[in-house]
Order: C-alpha cells, then sequence, then structure tokens
C-alpha cells in the first residue's frame, strides 16, 4: 500500500494578506477597548465583535491560500486554530472566561466554514481556473484602457498600485484582489461617467467540489479541536 504524501506545511501570508488580517484586528482591538468602562465590562458587545474578527480574519486568508497553486485544504484547521487564539489574545483573561469564549468562537467558525463549504467556496482555485480568470480580466482591463485612453502607467496611479501589478493583470498572469477589481471599476466609472462593473467569470468542476467534500468535516474537525480544551 503506497505511503500517503505528509500535508504540506501552512506558508507565510504574503504582505498583503497579512496586512490586511492585521487591519482587522486592530480594529477589533480598538473596539474591544471601547467594552471597559471603567466600571463594568460588556462581555456581549465584547463577543460580538471578535465573533466578526474570527470569520473575517479567516475569510482574509483564506481568500490569499485558495490562490496558491498548492493549497491544501488541512491548512483550514490551522488557520481556525491560530485566528482564534490570536483573537483571544486581543482581551485580557480578567475580562471573561476564554475558555467558554474559545468554544464559542468556534462554534461561529464551524457554522460559517460549513456554509463556504455549501456554497463552493472552500475548494482551491486551481491553477487552470486561476489562468482563465485572470485572460478573461485581462481582456476586459484591456478594452476599458482603450476606452478611457489610460496608459498601465496612469491606471496604476490613479488606483494606487504598482504598473507591474497592472501588466500581470493585463497578461493574465494573476487574478485582481477584490480590493482592486473595486478600485478599478471606480476609477472606470468617473473616468467614463457611467457605471462600469467588470465580470470576474469563474468556471468550476464537479471534481474539484467532490474533492472539498471528500477532504473537509467542519464539524469533526471542531468537535476534535473543542475535546481537546
Amino acid at each position: 500500500m503506497p505511503k500517503q504524501r505528509p500535508p504540506i506545511p501552512l506558508p507565510p501570508l504574503s504582505v498583503t494578506a497579512l496586512t490586511s488580517v492585521q487591519k482587522m484586528e486592530d480594529y477589533a482591538r480598538s473596539a474591544l477597548a471601547g467594552c471597559d468602562s471603567g466600571m463594568s465590562y460588556n462581555r456581549v458587545k465584547a463577543m460580538r465583535i471578535l465573533r466578526t474578527c474570527v470569520v473575517e480574519v479567516v475569510n482574509r486568508q483564506l481568500e490569499y491560500y485558495r490562490s496558491l497553486q498548492n493549497y491544501d485544504l488541512h491548512w483550514v484547521q490551522e488557520i481556525v486554530d491560530t485566528t482564534v487564539d490570536s483573537a483571544l489574545g486581543l482581551v485580557h483573561a480578567m475580562y471573561f472566561d476564554h475558555s467558554g469564549a474559545r468554544k464559542e468562537l468556534f462554534a461561529t467558525l464551524a457554522d460559517h466554514l460549513e456554509q463556504l463549504k455549501n456554497s463552493k467556496m472552500l475548494g482551491p482555485l486551481t491553477q487552470i481556473e486561476n489562468r482563465e480568470t485572470a485572460n478573461n480580466f485581462g481582456r476586459q482591463l484591456q478594452a476599458l484602457l482603450d476606452e478611457c485612453r489610460l496608459t498601465a502607467e496612469e491606471a496604476a496611479e490613479v488606483i494606487d498600485i504598482s504598473p507591474r501589478s497592472v501588466y500581470r493583470h493585463l497578461a493574465g498572469e494573476a487574478r485582481p484582489h477584490k480590493r482592486h477589481l473595486a478600485a478599478y471599476e471606480q476609477a472606470f466609472s468617473k473616468r467614463l461617467q457611467k457605471p462600469v462593473r467588470i465580470e470576474i467569470v469563474r468556471e468550476t468542476s464537479g471534481k474539484r467540489h467532490e474533492n472539498v467534500n471528500r477532504h473537509i468535516n467542519v464539524n469533526k474537525m471542531t468537535e476534535k479541536r473543542r475535546d481537546s480544551i
């Protein structure tokens, strides 16, 4: 019987993805400070902030990791664990029971990941899918640049990204991040004085979704973690 290949270790986030995660955690830290009145601590409000924080942080990490060619579904467990640990580190243990909060945060993420799995948003973006999506975007981007009479360098300055990123988008070498897509749409809408929407077409396959369901069982994943608490 052939040996199973060991899981690929979770790689570090890109600087851009890490910055996005840190911005969310900084927001949560600031919001949590408002839970302390000096006389009492609003635990209900704090949990609401933490639950939103962990969902957003997991989403931002998955958005990056799913774009990698070697994306491994086994990474999801580590992403969840480290996200919850990091979120709890934002609140001093004197304010409320970390053990109970940990269980609630894991339950929140279990529900969220189940929704992602059901909507086919937990699996990898395959290399072919990435390339097709990037090519589709590149064609639309070039047409809009022509219509606006803009060069790649001018577009980069307007939306505040590097010219190299614009050239990669045009060449179909990279898919745009959501914020870049929104920036492109806003810039082109202002330039053309009409609403501009850039459609990102993603081809999916039954095999890809089958792989997601075979490898991920959110309930078992979180139950195992809860038992260890």
